[in-house]
């Protein structure tokens, strides 16, 4: 993961990379964890050019978005 891309990903929901703490799991895509509104929050971030086809990052986007919807510590998918 670069760290341009992760600085971008921190920029869009209002927290400095260093706020972001690596998770365990995620296998093709990184996840990380930072507290927005002090309620801790799920980033996960998938690498351009990742292993991911399109169904499985369908399925991890539609996922997020339930998480989100439903009252979930997760942001919705960008």
């Amino acid at each position: 993961m670069s760290d341009m891309l992760l600085e971008f990903a921190a920029e869009l929901y209002g927290a400095a990379p260093s706020a972001l703490k690596p998770m365990r799991g995620g296998h093709a895509t990184r996840v990380y964890e930072f507290c927005r509104g002090g309620i801790p929050t799920v980033l996960r971030i998938t690498p351009p050019g990742g292993e991911l086809d399109a169904q499985a990052t369908r399925a991890i986007l539609e996922w997020m978005d339930f998480l989100a919807r439903n009252g979930g510590p997760a942001v919705r998918p960008v």
